[in-house]
Parts: structure tokens; sequence; C-alpha cells
């Protein structure tokens, strides 16, 4: 079972720093097809751990029983909120896309803080769900977004 970690500061090149753990990774795998949306997905959880948490951060990667496991380890306590946003909104649409782009997704609270994670398969075993690349059918659709506090664990059932 492979797997990378990495911590990184709360600083915008940080961001930059874990999709290249991605990237090389996925590479060292032979799971090249899962870059583009393990790519998306990460950038916006890491991107939520700079902007909102504003703490240290792991990412954590793992390849097991046909999936990749990607977790974003923060140090805040305060949990992931989905908003309604105007369509035209420059901003809000971050878990959305990463509901969008994998198999299932979560977040829970760690002793340190919260982890938010995603998972997708692999591109010959996902006929389950969502195709990641072409299926984008609304997913800017601010009505069916759920506003509010995330509580215990916020998921998309595989």
């Amino acid at each position: 079972m492979p797997s990378a970690r990495v911590s990184l500061a709360p600083e915008p090149q940080s961001v930059g720093r874990a999709r290249r753990l991605l990237r090389e990774s996925l590479a060292t795998w032979g799971l090249d097809n899962l870059e583009f949306a393990a790519s998306q997905a990460l950038t916006e959880l890491a991107t939520n751990a700079v902007i909102h948490a504003r703490t240290d951060f792991d990412v954590l990667l793992e390849w097991t029983d046909g999936a990749l496991h990607v977790g974003v380890e923060d140090r805040s306590a305060r949990m992931p909120v989905q908003r309604s946003y105007a369509i035209d909104a420059a901003t809000g649409r971050g878990l959305r896309l990463v509901n969008r782009l994998c198999r299932s997704w979560g977040v829970e609270r760690t002793d340190a803080g919260k982890r938010v994670w995603f998972e997708i398969a692999d591109v010959a075993g996902a006929e389950d769900y969502d195709d990641p690349v072409t299926d984008w059918s609304g997913w800017i659709d601010a009505d069916e977004v759920e506003e509010g506090p995330a509580s215990g664990a916020l998921a998309r059932a595989a």
C-alpha cells in the first residue's frame, strides 16, 4: 500500500507543493489517469486550509483497494461550511467541486483539529459514480448547496 505525506505551512506556495507531491506520487504509482480529478480536489482542500484554517497542515496520500485516498489535516477545529452563492460569485464552490470530482469525501474532527478527505477510484473501476472529467452538469447550481455548519462527518457516499 503506497503512501506519501508532507507537512506544509499556511502559505499560498504550499498549495503548489501539495500538488507536486500528488503528481509525483501518482506518476511513481502508475496512476497518472487520476491526476486531473485528484489535483483539482486537492487544490480546493489545500487552499481552504491556507485561507480558512491558517495553520500548518498535512497532506496524506494513500493508494489502497483500487482507490486513491487523500486527506488534508489542519489544526483548526473550525468545520467547513457549504453556503449558497450567486451563480456569478467568484467564490464558494470548492466543496461542491470536490463532491463532483470524487467518489466520496468528508470531514472528521481530530484531536488536533480536523481532517478533510476525498477518495477517487481508478478510472477502470469508476463506473459507479459521476465521470470526474465529463459530467459537469449542474455543478454550479447554487440552489443545491446546503447552508449551515458541518457537524460530525459530512460526506458524499459512493
